[in-house]
């Protein structure tokens, strides 16, 4: 149990952003919740800086994509990169790294849900993922 106080937070390794606190039941999906998120946070944007302006967008596409069951092999390894490029300090503001703490989250909590939306492409009688 934390308080939902700044200092609170950031010593247990993560930070309170706008305090937004959301409760969501155990049947929703990972992958649809963050896609939300990222989307809110996408058309948000002020598109000042590059990161945040194209790399929003670009999570938005993929998680799409994972939600549908049309992920690429990579895309996860994508996102993880997005994450990265649009960390603290990599961009004009706070927004992109607000923005990528949630996906963060998810992909290292919930990975198996991403793994689950990469599309199976069959090749004769053999397949790969």
């Amino acid at each position: 149990d934390l308080p939902m106080e700044y200092g609170a937070i950031g010593k247990a390794g993560s930070r309170l952003g706008t305090a937004l606190a959301m409760a969501v039941d155990h049947e929703i999906g990972m992958v649809p919740l963050v896609r939300n998120l990222e989307e809110f946070f996408a058309r948000e944007s002020c598109g000042w800086c590059t990161p945040c302006r194209d790399g929003l967008p670009w999570s938005v596409k993929i998680l799409r994509a994972l939600e549908n069951g049309e992920g690429q092999p990579g895309d996860i390894e994508t996102l993880e990169q997005l994450c990265r490029s649009l960390g603290p300090g990599k961009t004009f503001c706070a927004h992109a790294p607000g923005a990528v703490e949630p996906l963060q989250s998810a992909i290292k909590y919930f990975r198996e849900e991403f793994e689950a939306g990469i599309a199976v492409q069959h090749f004769g009688n053999a397949h790969a993922i």
